[in-house]
Parts: structure tokens; C-alpha cells; sequence
């Protein structure tokens, strides 16, 4: 297929309402109609979506012959021109494989080990507190002392 050349801004937006191209462009849009330019930004720098430059076809390309390996799609070109200034803007399409899709072993385990030793901490102040003798004025159980004055344990977990 080959790329669409300056046409009207119709056309390109026409193209580019899905990333997969697949729209009807309206009778009016003509690849030989005279651009119409409207200045969208004054910076000096510019983004867009160049169907020209990216995959198009939810088929994996021909020269893809194993998924799980960087491969080389297409190199491509989009021609350009700033005032009388023609130049172009090149690039190389390549087949990324995804990423792993497993589960984050790294974070679970660090998960798990931030639990246990939470848990760790908690039996070890229990088992502190358990071995510690009451104190006489701590304030728990005031009123039910026993026959030596001092307040009966009360654990309060």
C-alpha cells in the first residue's frame, strides 16, 4: 500500500479517528487537493499519529517468525518540508515481543516477608509482655485485687 501524500486535512483526520485505519473517508477528502494548514501550536514541536510508520494489520507481519524476538519490520520515511526547506524524518519499525505476563514474583515475595515479619514483631511483644510481672499501680483491674493488693493480669488484645 502505498502512503497517502499531502492531501487535505480531512483525509489525514479521516485516517487517523482509529489506529487501525480501517474508516471510510469521506468522498470530499482527495490526496491531490491542496493542504490546509492551521497553525496548532507556535513551540516549535509537534506530535501526531502517522499510520505511514506503524503496524497496520492485526496479523503479525510475514517476516515475524518468532514472537518472542525483536524483529525488524520496515524501515520508513515521511517526507517533510518547512518553507522552501524539504527534507524527511526516518525510523525503523520493529516487532517487539510483550512482556512477561506472570506475576510479579519480586513484590509478592517482598509482601510475604514484610507480613512475617510483622507477625514476628507482634509474638515477640506478646511474649514480653507475658513474662513481665504486673506492675502495682498500672491501672488495670483497680477495683478486683486479690488478697496480696495487686490488680490480676488482664490481657487486653
Amino acid at each position: 500500500m502505498e502512503p497517502p501524500v499531502a492531501g487535505s486535512v480531512v483525509y489525514t483526520l479521516s485516517l487517523n479517528c482509529r489506529t487501525s485505519g480501517q474508516v471510510n473517508v469521506p468522498p470530499s477528502a482527495s490526496p491531490s487537493a491542496p493542504p490546509h494548514w492551521v497553525i496548532v501550536d507556535r513551540t516549535g514541536q509537534l506530535e501526531w499519529h502517522d499510520h505511514r510508520i506503524h503496524w497496520m494489520s492485526p496479523i503479525p507481519p510475514a517476516n515475524v517468525k518468532n514472537k518472542n524476538r525483536r524483529t525488524l519490520i520496515f524501515k520508513w520515511q515521511v517526507p517533510i518540508q518547512v518553507g522552501a526547506r524539504k527534507g524527511a524524518v526516518n525510523g525503523n519499525l520493529f516487532w517487539v515481543p510483550l512482556g512477561s505476563s506472570s506475576a510479579p514474583i519480586g513484590a509478592i515475595l517482598a509482601l510475604v516477608a514484610i507480613v512475617l515479619l510483622g507477625l514476628l514483631v507482634v509474638l515477640f511483644v506478646r511474649k514480653r509482655r507475658a513474662g513481665r510481672p504486673p506492675s502495682a499501680g498500672s491501672g488495670i483491674g483497680q477495683g478486683d485485687r486479690g488478697s496480696g493488693g495487686e490488680a490480676p493480669v488482664r490481657e487486653a488484645w
